[in-house]
């Protein structure tokens, strides 16, 4: 692992490669953010770039800091609750969520500058029936099936079409 210690280490390029960006950027970026930047050279634009998911510089993305290294990302809630309360998972979340990360692969939709299909625990949206979300837009839907999915991938991921009827 390699950390930023001055300036000079702290420049955009010493960064790429250095594991910083993609999954583990918050960790990491808690030793950085804790350094003093004026003592270190540590910019606050560096630590900042490595906070957002959304808009950081990486191996894997050779693009601007403002450039999204994914199109969409979409985050499907999954969680289970205890004692039956309501929660996407009683739903099949997991099931349909599989179902559409296969589609978007089917569909050549995924990989860089495209769409990716992610897990997450509870979004706090249980009573709304299952849910996910949409970004960079923070578009919410709730699904009952996988034509409802599939739609949201035809007009929204594919099309770049809100599709209201779903829109939570």
């Amino acid at each position: 692992m390699r950390y930023a210690q001055t300036a000079h280490d702290a420049t955009i390029g010493q960064l790429q490669g250095s594991g910083f960006g993609h999954g583990e950027s918050r960790c990491k970026n808690a030793i950085i953010a804790n350094k003093d930047p004026l003592r270190d050279g540590v910019s606050l634009l560096i630590r900042r770039s490595l906070m957002y998911p959304f808009g950081f510089l990486s191996a894997q993305n050779n693009g601007p800091m403002n450039q999204p290294f994914f199109k969409y990302h979409v985050f499907f809630c999954t969680n289970q609750r205890d004692g039956g309360e309501q929660c996407c998972e009683n739903c099949n979340a997991t099931e349909i969520r599989g179902y559409a990360k296969k589609r978007i692969k089917e569909l050549g939709l995924s990989g860089q500058g495209k769409v990716r299909i992610n897990t997450a625990g509870c979004l706090d949206r249980c009573g709304q029936g299952p849910v996910i979300v949409v970004y960079p837009e923070s578009i919410w839907y709730t699904y009952v099936d996988r034509e409802d999915v599939e739609e949201i991938i035809t007009e929204h991921l594919q099309n770049g079409r809100i599709v209201k009827r779903l829109q939570i």
